[in-house]
């Protein structure tokens, strides 16, 4: 892309060259192209060329006044034609010729180019149902500058999918059993602070999530928030109903901060969803009866129903490669969980959940909301023939953990149709950037934005 770019580069000096010198051949192509360099400084350009000192020895001019005629030509070009990719040249020093990328038009060619290179062979012949998870941000804190870029990620690679023909579907998975919810409603419960009025709800509770992560070296306090994590589970009581309200508050705080991102989502899928809708629990039944999944009598995983790795190159040398799907008191994984989650994004298992439109988002597009029972309107969004999650780094074993689970369960074919699209972490001067700590403060999201 690059050699493009310096190719055209040359051309305009050679066009302009060609009008002040007669017999222009010792200035061909090749002699402009050894003349062009990237400045040391982006501040002096994207390209610089050195041309003019030569020509001042031919002209019997100083090269800055050499300079200074061929910028005006060039310039002159640019201005004429939409579809240059340069936004000026300038003279700089004592002759160099300084060219300056038009950004905006660099960035659309080079992402055009990526995706007819890349993407456009296949999808042209054989357009899919694509399903992209992001940014699945977790509730009770607002979105920080990392799940932006998750975000944006994932709005990218939606649009690329999408312009090639695929029919995307956007998803935003929603971990509303998990740890921080129970925190949260302890919080709600045990603190003596009431929401600010002043103050976005994630915000708020992102502050007040920091007040209880500091208590939860208290055993009482540890307690009580896995009692509350557990009633969570179990669905279907007035603890698991509570969290729910404030879960989704959270989320709907959330998805004000995602829309000014122009992100957005076709369907919310809560893990609560999946488990009270039988999701999970007819995954694992469906992999036990294939006997993808094994009951170890003994060893270090007795009492549990696993899934065998240690065969494969992947998990090789490890005490203990094999997963476990279900622990020995009948509890589902967070692993187990995961794999029934993208049997069921790939259609691989018959039970269907209901959806309930959740809100129209500023796009006019409806926001669906899984929902226990039976919902209003049932669309479906478990079709999928490729699957990408947009997850950071971190999430590379986990992840990995479930590709190859799936392949060693007799489905190697969707097991590479699934996809991690991983990112680094963003990270401050002295810290990764951390919920519980609270050192997203002042550069949430919503404080960059505005």
């Amino acid at each position: 892309m690059t050699n493009t770019y310096k190719t055209q580069a040359a051309e305009y000096v050679k066009t302009a060259v060609s009008k002040l010198v007669e017999d222009n051949t010792s200035f061909n192509i090749e002699k402009i192209l050894s003349s062009i360099e990237v400045p040391p400084d982006s501040k002096l350009g994207d390209f610089s060329s050195t041309i003019c000192f030569d020509l001042s020895k031919i002209l019997k001019k100083p090269p800055a006044l050499i300079a200074k005629e061929i910028v005006e030509d060039i310039n002159s070009s640019i201005n004429s034609t939409k579809k240059n990719s340069f936004k000026k040249t300038e003279v700089a020093g004592p002759g160099y010729i300084n060219f300056f990328l038009d950004f905006e038009k660099f960035a659309k060619a080079t992402i055009q180019n990526a995706v007819k290179e890349n993407f456009a062979p296949n999808a042209t012949h054989n357009p899919q149902t694509v399903s992209i998870e992001s940014p699945s941000v977790n509730p009770g804190k607002p979105l920080h500058i990392g799940h932006a870029r998750n975000a944006i990620l994932g709005m990218i690679i939606s649009n690329i999918f999408e312009s090639l023909g695929n029919k995307v579907i956007r998803m935003d998975y929603i971990d509303d059993l998990g740890l921080q919810v129970a925190q949260t409603v302890w919080g709600y419960k045990n603190l003596n602070d009431q929401p600010d009025p002043d103050m976005k709800l994630d915000q708020w509770q992102g502050k007040q999530y920091v007040e209880v992560a500091k208590k939860m070296d208290d055993e009482k306090v540890k307690s009580e928030v896995d009692a509350i994590m557990n009633k969570m589970e179990e669905g279907k009581n007035e603890t698991a109903t509570y969290a729910d309200e404030i879960a989704m508050a959270s989320i709907d705080a959330q998805k004000i901060t995602t829309q000014r991102l122009n992100f957005y989502s076709d369907v919310m899928v809560k893990e609560s969803d999946l488990v009270q809708n039988g999701i999970v629990e007819t995954a694992i039944e469906s992999l036990k009866k294939r006997g993808s999944v094994v009951f170890e009598d003994n060893g270090p995983n007795k009492g549990c129903f696993v899934v065998k790795l240690g065969h494969l190159d992947e998990f090789k040398g490890m005490d203990n490669p094999d997963k476990i799907l279900i622990r020995s008191n009948g509890a589902t994984t967070y692993t187990g969980k995961d794999i029934g989650f993208h049997m069921w994004k790939f259609g691989l298992i018959d039970t269907k959940l209901h959806y309930k439109k959740h809100l129209v988002q500023n796009n006019g597009k409806t926001l669906w909301s899984s929902v226990t029972g039976n919902g209003n309107e049932k669309p479906e969004f478990n079709s999928a023939q490729k699957v990408i999650n947009v997850i950071g780094s971190e999430q590379k074993y986990p992840q990995k953990v479930v590709k190859m689970s799936l392949g060693a369960m007799g489905f190697p074919e969707i097991a590479e149709n699934l996809h991690h699209l991983a990112y680094e972490f963003v990270v401050l001067p002295d810290a990764k950037i951390s919920g519980r700590k609270g050192t997203w403060a002042g550069i949430s999201t919503d404080d960059v934005l505005n």
